[in-house]
């Protein structure tokens, strides 16, 4: 289910940066990219350094120039940020499209076709692996619901119980249904597998029309949802040199899976807040000395 939940992280991203562009206008563009871009690549490095180190550390497998060739060759050293790439590409794409247009119509028309063009090139040319772009038209579903939410929750609210009902059990039976296709990187499994994806985010918005999760813990990990999934690769790293999942039993391993990243998640975090917060003091300064 993991390009499922990465869908829904795109899906997001894409409604919470047409939101921000709908509320700011042509002032959100403004250092755009000095804004958003850092807030992904610098953690992005910090989390990769110190697995490097702890390769090198533990297997001196890893020479310093593959470790850096790693950052653009598309290829990432932890084997697990494609996702950090494809997020970087949807911003860079927004951005350009928020410069040359003021419509936000425009704006999903454009990333639309981008999207098209991408998944016609890597299904005829097999140039990009196939689940590094599987997800990304959650991208521009977001963007769409940022200009015409409003109107379909106002009909979702009069059909909530049958259309959530319809939402929950149409993804259940199309993920059956779709799995023997998955991953095969084809026309019809991509469109196959792009329906699960419709069904799960209606569920959640539909549901979320009625309930609020509140939770003191999910909101904790919520400020820091980037560094647990940073922090997969060096807990798996670690587990893997400390203690392999073969010498133990799959619950202990689990739990102590789940602790590791929750910790070293945490420590990121700290890590991450004063980096970009020095960051975000030298643009500030910046912002001042050019306006």
């Amino acid at each position: 289910m993991g390009y499922i939940l990465v869908a829904l992280f795109f899906f997001f991203s894409g409604y919470g940066l047409s939101q921000k562009y709908k509320k700011d206008g042509e002032k959100y563009s403004k250092n755009f990219l000095l804004k958003r871009l850092p807030s992904l690549i610098i953690p992005f490095f910090i989390s990769s350094t110190i697995l490097y180190v702890f390769t090198r550390l533990t297997t001196d497998t890893i020479s310093i120039k593959s470790f850096i060739k790693s950052f653009v060759n598309l290829k990432p050293f932890d084997g697990i940020c494609w996702y950090v790439y494809i997020a970087l590409f949807s911003y860079i794409v927004f951005y350009i499209f928020m410069k040359t247009t003021k419509s936000l119509k425009i704006i999903l028309i454009e990333n639309v076709i981008v999207c098209l063009g991408i998944f016609s090139f890597c299904i005829y040319t097999k140039k990009i692996d196939y689940w590094w772009w599987i997800s990304l038209g959650g991208f521009p579903l977001g963007i769409a619901f940022s200009i015409y939410g409003q109107e379909i929750l106002k009909y979702a609210g009069k059909k909530w119980m049958r259309l959530l009902c319809i939402s929950i059990v149409g993804f259940i039976i199309t993920y059956k249904i779709v799995t023997p296709y998955m991953y095969r990187s084809t026309c019809k499994s991509l469109i196959l597998e792009n329906i699960p994806i419709l069904f799960l985010i209606a569920s959640i918005l539909l549901i979320s029309m009625r309930y609020e999760a509140k939770s003191s813990l999910l909101e904790k990990n919520g400020k820091m949802s980037y560094e647990l999934y940073l922090a997969q690769s060096l807990s798996f790293a670690i587990l893997k040199y400390f203690m392999p999942a073969q010498i133990v039993s799959p619950t202990l391993y689990f739990i102590t899976l789940i602790l590791c990243i929750g910790v070293y998640a945490y420590i990121l975090n700290k890590i991450n807040e004063f980096v970009l917060g020095k960051y975000k003091k030298l643009l500030k300064r910046f912002e001042e000395k050019t306006t």
